[in-house]
Formats: structure tokens, C-alpha cells, sequence
């Protein structure tokens, strides 16, 4: 028989046969769709590169899945697997619940949709599968377009409202925020992220995110970013 575990939050259930656990939203995916999507894509997952993401058209529903991968040079002795003694302790599972928290805020993250956990002893393997927006990374649409103050504004404004619920983000960058036609913006990859107190880290936050656009500009010179643009951003921060 299933173990359901005690996480917390509404349209959420879980189940454990054996080493796998899975948590998905049954709005989305009935337990068996779910057990079928990870063992459909467990291949593509499993050699997935680190950054990116696998799109999955399921019935109605868009989603996007990826692969926990460690980054750095751990990652030539150790690609995937992740220390913890229990799926609550997983990385996995805290990033699930960090999304259905910003979600009841209304904060402007993908829902998650499916998470696949294989434990094994202390140590796991994860995948996490959330709905795909309509919008693409902001990374990539400053290649092609040049960003009008109101929209540098509205970026501003987003990102102030996560830093006043205390939302930290491990890395705040131009591939994790996205952009959609209506020139709103939303934020992905909650892996490490968490609610935290505290100033300090918010200002840290921006200038990771004012690195990230400037080393862009420097790999493209079209890139549509100046000073004046960050000027526009902050000021609609200090201002929100």
C-alpha cells in the first residue's frame, strides 16, 4: 500500500513503493500518469544537461522537467545524487513546497505539477516537473528586442514584490526570469531558494542579477542593455 506523506499543502498527494516517491497535483495528473511520465522520460531525464529543461506536452497541459544535477567539479565524480536520509529532507521536495507557498501568494512562478524522487539508504536522485508559461527567458529576448522603460519598470516592480515576502533566490539571473507578449515577467528555479529574513541578501540578489545582464551585453553587443535601463529597474524598485 502507498505511504502518503504529510507535506502540508492542498491538491497535493504523495505516494512510496519501495525507493520511488512521488508528489504530484491531481489537478494536472492522476498517480498512475505520473509513475508513467518520469518512466516515459526517465532516459531523456537521465542524460539531460545541467540547465536545461525538457518539454512535455501532456493531454491540455504544457510542462517543463529537469533533472537535479550538481554543478562544479563534484559534478565529474558525482552527477546526480544528492545526500538526505528522507524525501522530506530532499532539496527536491523544499523547492515542491517553496513553489506551492509563492503560488497561494500569487507570485508569479510556474505551478508545480510532479515530483520523482528515488532514495536510496541516505542518498537520492530527484526530477521535478511544473507547468511551462507562455513566455520565454529574458536572456534570450533582449537578443532580438530592446526592452521599453515601462517594461524595465514592471521588472522592478516584480522583483521588490518577491524580496517583500522575504523570497530568496539562489540565482537571480536573466535565464531565470521570464518575459511574456503582455510584457509581464515571472521567475523559475526555485532549486536552494527559500524565505529568508533579512536586507543584506536583497541587495546581494540585485547585483547578482546586474552581473548576469552585463555579461550578456558583453557576449553580444546587440544585447539591449545599458545603465539607463538598470536605473529604470531600480528606480521602480526603491519606488514599489
Amino acid at each position: 500500500m502507498p505511504v502518503f506523506l504529510d507535506i502540508g499543502y492542498h491538491l497535493k498527494q504523495s505516494a512510496h513503493i519501495e525507493n520511488r516517491y512521488i508528489v504530484y497535483d491531481d489537478r494536472f495528473l492522476s498517480e498512475q500518469e505520473c509513475y508513467g511520465l518520469f518512466d516515459d522520460h526517465r532516459s531523456l531525464l537521465a542524460t539531460q544537461q545541467r540547465g536545461t529543461a525538457i518539454f512535455i506536452d501532456h493531454g491540455d497541459h504544457q510542462l517543463v522537467a529537469k533533472h537535479y544535477q550538481r554543478g562544479g567539479l563534484l559534478r565529474h565524480i558525482n552527477k546526480d545524487q544528492y545526500f538526505a536520509c528522507s524525501a522530506e529532507q530532499s532539496r527536491a521536495l523544499k523547492e515542491w513546497d517553496l513553489l506551492y507557498q509563492l503560488r497561494a501568494m500569487d507570485l508569479p512562478v510556474p505551478s508545480p505539477i510532479a515530483l520523482h524522487l528515488e532514495l536510496n539508504t541516505c542518498f537520492y536522485r530527484a526530477d521535478l516537473v511544473t507547468e511551462r508559461l507562455a513566455a520565454e527567458p529574458l536572456s534570450q529576448y533582449l537578443i532580438n528586442n530592446d526592452m521599453r522603460p515601462f517594461a524595465w519598470y514592471q521588472l522592478g516592480k516584480t522583483i521588490k514584490h518577491f524580496h517583500q515576502y522575504s523570497v530568496y533566490h539562489d540565482d537571480l539571473n536573466a535565464s531565470n526570469i521570464l518575459v511574456d507578449s503582455q510584457m509581464q515577467f515571472s521567475i523559475i528555479d526555485f532549486d536552494k531558494a527559500c524565505i529568508k529574513p533579512g536586507v543584506t541578501w536583497k541587495v546581494d540578489n540585485l547585483l547578482r542579477l546586474r552581473r548576469s545582464l552585463i555579461k550578456y551585453k558583453a557576449k553580444s553587443p546587440d544585447f539591449h542593455f545599458t545603465d539607463e535601463n538598470w536605473q529604470q529597474l531600480m528606480a521602480a524598485y526603491r519606488d514599489s
